[in-house]
């Protein structure tokens, strides 16, 4: 058996293959460096959201003791006591 018209064909797939593996590669580490990103961007939020938050309750706290002042600053004008 000739083994001659199969080595073009052979040589041609097993470039195919490699060029293929290669993109493949390349687009996966991409890929992966974007997932990357996008988690660190995450990160990035998630903490923020945690500091508003945490902002949010600190301001509504500390209206709620301006609105306790207030109430005893009226209280002592009227002549009250507490």
């Amino acid at each position: 058996m000739d083994w001659t018209p199969f080595i073009g064909p052979v040589v041609t797939a097993l470039i195919a293959a490699g060029g293929t593996y290669a993109a493949v590669s390349a687009k996966l580490a991409r890929l992966e460096q974007c997932i990357t990103d996008l988690r660190r961007d995450v990160e990035k939020h998630n903490s923020i959201i945690e500091r508003t938050y945490k902002l949010e309750s600190d301001t509504a706290t500390a209206f709620h003791r301006i609105d306790e002042i207030r109430d005893d600053l009226h209280e002592i004008k009227v002549g009250g006591t507490r």
